[in-house]
């Protein structure tokens, strides 16, 4: 259901079931999605009905509700359903966002994005054995990392750097990579852990995309004239959240004053981004800080303030409160599980 709820539009069987939400029942909630993406589509004050009481309804009222757009038989169920998107979206729309079976990562993925763990910090390796690529490669090969680094349960930060002079991401003429881009650069966004991004050189607008994913950025360049970004082709509403910050002929020293990355040297970089980004320290209240500042930045709603109520509310449910109030009040240094 919560799948469903993720889609633009929704058809159903013609047929006697139930849809809903019973997870209230089991002492849950639809948490991936069902709570936030089922008020949009039927009203909220529906939505609240059906997920507190675990009310399930058939699918002629999933289609009165418009939790359903179609109701289709069951025979010649599947052509029809094909019928009704090729005709709900224009064909332009629909070729790029359907690029086809989806992006093939390099095997070995090893050879080309590489990933270490220790102490609690991920490393991730753009290699430079991308260079030249598609970057739909690098891509996919960034997503696995990330994706593998995320299912870590000892991972408390991310940092990810490169081999070479700059790093390996550009986009090509393949309309798809950017939608892509956007999907993994998400995972990113959404982690409630802190990611990094070390670099060298000017960064190409796909670069910079990954840049304004990260919540912290340095580089070692030594050329602080340089401008921070080849180019301003950026198609992202990411950075809009680094207001004032204007990337058009902007050089590293002067994003260096403005915050957006700190500037060090090559030998300095990982050890600056370790103790910004500590991997032994209170790792799920900075990651929910993290997730609180990214809901907030753009509106204070009162959605908003809720969702950093019910953070703050999980914090102090967990060890890590009681470890740091304790430590303060004895006047030493608190010792940190990451819960």
């Amino acid at each position: 259901m919560e799948v469903a709820l993720s889609a633009s539009r929704r058809v159903a069987i013609e047929g006697e079931y139930n849809l809903g939400f019973p997870e209230v029942r089991l002492g849950v909630i639809p948490g991936l999605g069902g709570t936030s993406r089922l008020g949009a589509i039927v009203g909220s004050a529906r939505a609240l009905r059906m997920i507190t009481k675990g009310e399930f309804i058939s699918s002629r009222e999933a289609l009165s509700y418009g939790l359903v757009n179609e109701l289709f038989p069951r025979e010649g169920f599947l052509e029809a359903a094909v019928a009704y998107t090729n005709g709900a979206v224009d064909s332009r729309l629909a070729e790029s966002r359907n690029p086809g079976p989806g992006p093939q990562c390099p095997d070995p993925l090893e050879d080309y994005v590489a990933l270490e763990v220790e102490g609690g910090l991920a490393r991730i390796t753009l290699k430079n054995a991308l260079r030249g690529g598609r970057a739909m490669d690098a891509l996919c090969a960034l997503n696995q990392q990330v994706v593998t680094a995320r299912a870590d349960e000892t991972v408390e930060a991310l940092l990810i750097t490169h081999e070479g002079d700059t790093l390996p991401l550009s986009f090509g003429s393949d309309s798809a990579e950017r939608d892509y881009a956007d999907f993994v650069f998400r995972r990113l966004e959404s982690w409630p852990r802190l990611c990094a991004l070390q670099f060298n050189g000017k960064l190409s607008p796909l670069a910079m995309e990954l840049a304004l994913a990260c919540d912290y950025r340095a580089c070692s360049d030594s050329e602080i004239e340089r401008p921070v970004v080849d180019g301003v082709a950026i198609h992202s509403s990411r950075l809009r959240r680094q207001a004032p910050l204007q990337i058009n002929g902007l050089s590293l020293a002067q994003a260096s004053e403005k915050g957006f990355l700190d500037l060090c040297g090559l030998d300095e970089t990982e050890g600056f981004l370790c103790t910004r980004v500590p991997p032994e320290g209170a790792s799920t209240a900075i990651g929910y800080a993290k997730l609180s500042v990214g809901q907030n930045a753009s509106d204070a709603s009162a959605l908003h303030l809720m969702l950093e109520r019910y953070l703050q509310e999980n914090i102090f449910k967990g060890p890590d409160s009681k470890e740091g109030m304790t430590a303060y009040m004895e006047k030493r240094q608190p010792s940190f599980v990451g819960r």
